[in-house]
């Protein structure tokens, strides 16, 4: 996909400017919708991270 198609709402989020608390929020999250199938690429899509922080989300819930 070209750059330009990106849309600003798709911007990646930086997890260090996100509260402790709604980190929380979304790891539970993560883990209920990959749970139910989504994959963690997708998950983390979604929530404007990289999908190595769902992987990460996957491998401690472990």
């Amino acid at each position: 996909m070209p750059v330009s198609a990106v849309q600003p709402s798709m911007k990646k989020r930086d997890g260090r400017l996100v509260s402790r608390a709604v980190l929380e929020e979304m790891r539970l999250m993560a883990l209920q919708r990959m749970g139910e199938g989504e994959s963690p690429a997708e998950v983390a899509s979604s929530f404007g991270l990289h999908r190595g922080w769902a992987y990460k989300v996957l491998a401690r819930a472990q």
